[in-house]
């Protein structure tokens, strides 16, 4: 009995690892791009009227607060493997201020990106948004506004950005659908 457990168990673990591995990619132009989870750097988004006015940067690194969008930015000298809270306590912000906290990711050249919590869809010509209803609710994905011909969908768990962006491209509903992300431009 303890045996099959044990297999089960390790069953379940490596399909996580390996569903988490599959999707470290997003589709642009038609061209499957891959990503590096990065953990030299980390995102956090605040919930709704919580941004606070500064949080601690750490000792070797930099941070940047960026109010407007109610996100953090923290990048550090070398990769942090601490979990959420301990990230949390570190940056010295109230946990009930934190929507998600979730490291940065790179594209092959090395150029960072941090997701948001939106995925940006362009439906194919006569359909709507009943069309990927039910994709949406399996993600726990909402509607949040429509940007000229584009919808732009709400993600609950940032986790499941890529994986939703990605359903959505392979599933030939819609035009295309891409994870929203944000990047330094210098």
């Amino acid at each position: 009995m303890r045996n099959a457990f044990l297999a089960i168990l390790a069953l379940l673990c490596l399909g996580s690892v390996s569903f988490a591995q599959s999707q470290n990619y997003y589709w642009s132009d038609g061209e499957k791009i891959t990503l590096n989870e990065d953990q030299s750097s980390i995102v956090i988004h605040f919930n709704d009227q919580m941004t606070p006015s500064r949080f601690t940067p750490p000792a070797t690194g930099k941070a940047a607060l960026f109010a407007n969008h109610q996100r953090g930015i923290v990048q550090y000298d070398q990769p942090k493997k601490l979990n959420a809270p301990q990230l949390i306590r570190e940056l010295g912000v109230s946990e009930a201020s934190v929507r998600s906290i979730s490291y940065g990711w790179t594209l092959n050249d090395g150029f960072p990106v941090w997701m948001t919590h939106e995925v940006v869809v362009k439906l194919r010509p006569g359909s709507d948004l009943g069309t990927i209803r039910a994709m949406m609710a399996d993600y726990q994905a909402t509607f949040l506004r429509r940007d000229f011909e584009t919808y732009v969908l709400d993600v609950a768990d940032i986790n499941q950005v890529l994986p939703l962006a990605n359903a959505l491209q392979e599933s030939g509903l819609v035009a295309w659908a891409t994870p929203d992300m944000y990047a330094e431009v210098t």
